[in-house]
């Protein structure tokens, strides 16, 4: 049985709203049915949606359902946080003769105190990568 659809209590196959039917749908869920229904068939979500959305303590935002009185979605909360410190790296590449196509090697150091070390400049059929 293809994933929309799931068995239902008579034993037939239902189509399936995220994995639910409907009888087990949460509030949440029957809100995030209603809108998805308007966007599919008017291409908006209606003022009578959104009106019953409000009604059950849930907004529309940016293409999801919030619970209301939410001021600030986890995005908003990252972009206000302090930025973080900038990273400095220092790379050394050691050229040797060409062996098949290895080309040579490489070191990487971050923020002074962490060193990877030996990583081999390879040829490949797309360009120089390391590994």
């Amino acid at each position: 049985m293809p994933r929309r659809y799931k068995q239902g209590a008579d034993g037939q196959p239902h189509q399936a709203f995220y994995g639910k039917l409907p009888e087990e749908f949460s509030k949440a869920d029957t809100m995030r049915f209603m809108v998805e229904t308007d966007l599919k068939l008017s291409g908006c979500v209606s003022a009578d949606t959104l009106a019953a959305l409000r009604a059950e303590g849930y907004d529309y935002k940016d293409g999801n359902l919030v619970p209301a009185g939410k001021e600030e979605t986890m995005q908003e909360k990252v972009a206000n946080t302090t930025p973080a410190a900038p990273l400095k790296l220092d790379v050394s590449v050691r050229v040797i003769e060409p062996v098949k196509n290895l080309m040579g090697f490489a070191s990487v150091k971050f923020n002074d105190c962490f060193v990877v070390e030996n990583l081999k400049i390879v040829q490949g059929s797309k360009g120089l990568f390391l590994g």
